[in-house]
């Protein structure tokens, strides 16, 4: 058994001999010491004191690890994570990504003249130097990315530091007993494929006493690594060991895996010590990365690892990027811009990354790691609570919208003669109050810290009884706020405040399209956003009133509510979903003409998709004077910077309805039929226009406007069915009547006429 202490002490012999490539205090270096396949619970005191240390002294925080491809946790090996490291983007890998060679390496079984460096030059025509690497994947990985428009992205990053005249080199490898593994040529890999200098081969050793039968040649990678140095601006070193352990988990029982980790933790630990002794840490950068997650949190759901930036540029504190705006939490996209910043490169306009910072301390009594940590336990039981939490609240709304449905005299009369509906109804009044408030509480519930879904459960089936019931009997009997219009009101200002305030509330949200819902880029999910838009339009219908056509000044009103709202939900320091501004924006435009005299056709319609226009033009010009998050980054770059973001967009946007597509185009038709029929002459809603404007108006808006997010967001599906479940107890509290034609809990004085025939 190969022990840390020996393994340090034939590191620094290694090292000693090397002084004369790479003086001692190197200055002016990247080194990125590639730690794959552990997690934050994986650095500690005990087998990696080191790296302890290191996150302690200078900045830490998780890395989300998402990619192009798709994740279940079970997903192929296909160094997705690589490239996107390399690409500033979600980017997608493939099954020869793993096929790097040493270019004078020959492949086994062929003839013994044929290396690597001959055999790319003669399949792709790139030339490979003398003491570069071939990266044999690379085409097919262009390749792979060209349905998504990121095909330009992979070997972002080596292309532009050569284009700025910076050197980059790589070393180390995480070959098994069944093929190569060397996937950290991926990161800084030309968009041809080459990376030069380097060296891939020969660090691995056969070992039957080492657990999983493995491990890397440390002495000789420090060596490897030390000369490279020398030659170069940024060098990646692959340790090996822990990806290597991972990738064979499935092969091992329990015990064996649970030691076979430790040793390689622990040589890691001492390679990562001997070797930043190396550099001259106020002149230079040592970014520790763990481009994918363990095995095991995979299948968890868990898509985190720690990351760790020590040197120029850093201090003490926890990690943050414009692309999360949040503490302690970065993107695997930050990693190129982050690269690019240290040498003052400007960061290509077509990634969705920004660089990292120190933003901040962790809170008082803890340190970066131990927050980190505690940051991705929570991420886990939040995992684990959602599906009880959601489901159950989804189910719950889903036998309320039956209940309301049987309310309708069509229904109703069948049975028993409807003498029962009257009742139902009744009851169905506070109901609806509740169900509106809960989906709220979902976002509420992530300002605590919880073990399991029990607190969370609880504490939303008591929010939406307590606020809910309580707006219910506070304001029944008000004929200016109604109870569903003070929960509306009250909601749309929790979430526009939260936003204000940094969106905390976003971190740990128990309701989303995804287990990933708080880990995305800064902002609200689209989830999220049609939850807020469906709350405002509500409650300024209701607030507004019969007033609203009667006075044009309370439109005007109306409409400036709902734009600030828009602007919250798009601006890129705010809610920074720009999708979900045109969806936003939209249908405040046809809420506000709507419910005008004139009402909603003519010229109205092309003004709605220009004013959209022209005002989401606006808010990237202001976005990119004051914010510069990726989409203003790339529309101020013009064209060539725009047009394949968008291109993305529309091919992500096209991947998702794909895959809901019978569901997507059965509710476009049921919704469009919906404004169709509310619109036409004649109608049973023709007396609805005339009598409640406002709540018509915001009928149709939300109807029209959930199409809209549906076509414009790449999950716009979550988005349109956030807005509907918002709208549903809406619905039932405001135009489900008894029998009476009045509204239950009003004054004799607001009875409406009765719409029983609808």
């Amino acid at each position: 058994m190969v022990t840390a202490s020996a393994v340090l002490a034939c590191l620094l012999s290694a090292l000693l001999p090397g002084a004369a490539l790479c003086a001692p205090g190197a200055s002016g270096k990247v080194v990125v010491l590639v730690v794959d396949r552990i997690g934050p619970q994986d650095i500690n005191g005990v087998d990696t004191p080191f790296l302890a240390r290191l996150a302690r002294d200078w900045s830490t925080g998780l890395m989300v690890t998402h990619t192009a491809e798709k994740e279940n946790g079970k997903e192929p090996d296909l160094g997705a994570d690589y490239v996107t490291l390399g690409a500033g983007t979600r980017a997608r890998g493939s099954r020869n990504a793993a096929l790097s060679f040493d270019a004078s390496e020959t492949f086994a079984g062929g003839p013994a003249d044929t290396t690597a460096r001959h055999y790319y030059t003669d399949s792709t025509g790139v030339r490979v130097p003398a003491d570069g690497v071939a990266c044999l994947g690379v085409p097919d990985i262009r390749t792979n990315n060209k349905d998504t428009a990121t095909a330009d992205n992979v070997g972002l990053l080596a292309g532009t530091l050569a284009g700025a005249h910076k050197s980059a080199s790589v070393a180390g490898d995480e070959d098994n007993y069944r093929r190569p593994v060397r996937l950290a040529p991926l990161i800084l890999s030309t968009p041809d494929g080459v990376v030069a200098p380097g060296q891939v081969a020969g660090f691995t050793i056969a070992a039957s006493s080492e657990p999983g039968g493995f491990y890397t040649d440390l002495p000789r990678l420090a060596a490897a690594s030390a000369g490279l140095l020398a030659r170069s601006d940024v060098l990646v070193i692959d340790t090996g060991d822990t990806g290597r352990v991972d990738r064979e988990s499935s092969t091992m029982a329990p015990g064996v895996l649970a030691r076979a980790r430790r040793s390689a933790l622990k040589r890691v630990d001492a390679f990562a010590a001997a070797f930043a002794s190396r550099l001259d840490l106020h002149n230079s950068l040592l970014l520790m990365v763990s481009p994918g997650a363990p095995m095991k949190a995979r299948l968890d759901g868990d898509y985190t690892t720690p990351f760790i930036a020590a040197g120029k540029g850093f201090g003490r504190g926890l990690l943050s990027s414009g692309s999360t705006r949040r503490p302690g939490l970065v993107n695997n996209a930050d990693f190129l811009p982050t690269v690019l910043e240290f040498f003052g490169i400007a960061a290509p306009s077509k990634i969705t990354g920004a660089a990292m910072v120190t933003a901040g301390t962790a809170p008082a009594g803890k340190t970066g790691l131990v927050y980190i940590q505690g940051l991705d336990s929570q991420f886990g039981i939040t995992r684990k609570a959602r599906w009880p939490a959601v489901l159950g609240f989804l189910i719950g709304v889903g036998v309320f919208l039956l209940l309301s449905l049987a309310c309708l005299p069509a229904f109703s009369g069948r049975f028993r003669g409807g003498a029962w509906r009257d009742g139902l109804i009744r009851f169905l009044k506070p109901v609806s109050v509740v169900i509106v408030a809960a989906p709220v509480s979902f976002l509420l519930a992530s300002a605590f810290s919880f073990s399991g879904a029990l607190f969370p459960i609880l504490f939303c089936a008591l929010y939406a009884l307590v606020v809910g019931l309580g707006a219910y009997f506070l304001a029944r009997h008000n004929v200016r706020l109604d109870p569903l219009t003070l929960v509306c009101a009250f909601s749309a200002s929790v979430m526009l405040v939260d936003l204000l305030f940094g969106g905390r509330l976003l971190i740990f949200p128990l309701l989303g399209s995804s287990s990933l819902e708080g880990m995305r880029f800064f902002g609200q999910s689209n989830v999220v956003t049609g939850m807020m838009l469906g709350y405002a339009v509500w409650a300024v219908a209701g607030l507004a009133g019969e007033g609203i056509r009667q006075e044009p000044r309370v439109r005007w009103a109306a409409l400036a509510a709902l734009a600030v709202v828009s602007f919250a939900i798009g601006f890129g320091a705010l809610g920074a979903n720009f999708g979900g501004f045109v969806a936003a924006l939209a249908t405040a435009l046809i809420f506000f003409f709507a419910t005008s005299r004139a009402g909603f056709k003519g010229w109205r319609v092309p003004a709605i998709a220009g004013v959209t226009l022209g005002a989401t033009a606006v808010l990237v010009i202001v976005d990119d004077l004051f914010v510069h998050t990726h989409a203003g980054r790339a529309v101020a770059g013009g064209a060539a910077s725009a047009v394949p973001m968008f291109g993305r967009k529309v091919l992500i946007l096209l991947g998702q309805i794909k895959s809901v597509l019978f569901l997507a185009l059965l509710m476009i038709a049921v919704v469009i039929a919906l404004a169709l029929w509310m619109k036409r002459p004649g109608s049973s809603w023709e007396s609805r226009w005339r009598s409640e404007p406002a709540w018509t108006g915001a009928l149709f808006a939300i109807a029209v406007g959930s199409v809209v997010a549906l076509l414009f967001n790449d999950t716009g599906i979550a988005m349109m069915g956030a807005m509907v479940m918002i709208t549903i107890p809406v619905v039932t509290y405001h135009f489900v009547r008894p029998a009476t034609g009045k509204r239950f809990g009003s004054r004799e004085g607001s009875a409406l006429p009765s719409v029983n025939n609808t």
